[in-house]
């Protein structure tokens, strides 16, 4: 078992909902597409300070989002284009959907696209949790229903979510991921339409402890991408 696999295994929960082929160093979901980088796509965010002084601040969320979009934008990484990584830090619920629709509206070839989503941050079942969110107003959360339903209603065919918050497992409870069988048959071949894969920091019931400087969870992640052992598997 390569170290990428025994860290998955250990640290985080990965559901089994991947078709994965290895491209030197890359999560890239099974997708005939000739022009690789020019469709890779990529919408980053982390979130430490929030307006709500109820809500703890966070110390190494900000850091987390600024180390994996530079590895995705990397020439040792993934080489997406700058243009094409969207990068926020301490984003609002509006600055979130306005700048997620504004990406998805530059996908010129969604069938041969592939798209990377990662959020650091707060979380709720269900949620991720903007900036200007208070507990008693739920209403500037964000569901990881309407994240998906977005992809989808574009026909992007793979996307690759990495979400480092508490309850961050919740993700597969999304409406727009049917069964929970479906989205394994993903993994022994079947055709099931639009491609999902999913590692999260967490279960769907557990908290993540903050890191100061550095999440563990996306620390050993970028470890795990950037090691040469993890490209065979």
């Amino acid at each position: 078992m390569n170290k990428l696999a025994k860290f998955l295994l250990i640290i985080g929960v990965v559901y089994p909902m991947m078709q994965l082929a290895s491209q030197t160093k890359n999560i890239t979901v099974s997708v005939d597409n000739p022009n690789l980088e020019a469709n890779r796509y990529a919408f980053v965010v982390g979130n430490d300070h929030y307006v709500d002084p109820a809500i703890s601040k966070l110390t190494s969320c900000r850091l987390d989002a600024e180390r994996i979009a530079g590895y995705l934008k990397s020439v040792n990484g993934f080489s997406i284009p700058t243009e094409q990584v969207e990068l926020l830090l301490d984003a609002d619920a509006e600055t979130i959907q306005t700048s997620f629709i504004r990406l998805l509206e530059q996908i010129e070839q969604p069938r041969n696209s592939t798209f990377y989503f990662y959020y650091s941050g707060h979380g709720l079942p269900g949620h991720i949790v903007p900036t200007d969110f208070k507990q008693d107003d739920p209403k500037d959360l964000i569901a990881y229903e309407w994240i998906v339903s977005e992809l989808n209603k574009r026909n992007i065919r793979a996307k690759v979510f990495v979400i480092d918050a508490c309850y961050a497992g919740s993700f597969i409870d999304t409406k727009s991921i049917p069964t929970y069988s479906e989205a394994a048959a993903n993994i022994f071949g079947v055709e099931t339409g639009n491609t999902t894969v999913a590692f999260t920091a967490t279960s769907a019931y557990r908290v993540t402890p903050a890191g100061k400087h550095e999440s563990l969870f996306t620390k050993y992640f970028l470890e795990g991408l950037s090691n040469s052992e993890t490209d065979t598997n």
